[in-house]
């Protein structure tokens, strides 16, 4: 079964703990697929990046 983690965050070296974080504790997983996006949020007229981050991935059924 194939599923998704959704990462945010809106500072980009924080986005790289979070995610990395997480895959160490998983390892039990086979990423299928990782995508990225950026925006910009509008507060009070200043613009502040937003990155988020979808792992697909599945959960590991055999030994690779």
């Amino acid at each position: 079964m194939t599923r998704v983690k959704v990462f945010s965050s809106y500072h980009e070296n924080e986005l790289d703990i979070l995610m990395n974080k997480w895959l160490a504790e998983h390892p039990d997983i086979n990423i299928r697929d990782i995508k990225l996006s950026s925006s910009l949020a509008s507060v009070n007229d200043d613009g502040i990046p937003l990155f988020t981050a979808m792992v697909i991935f599945a959960p590991r059924t055999a030994p690779i």
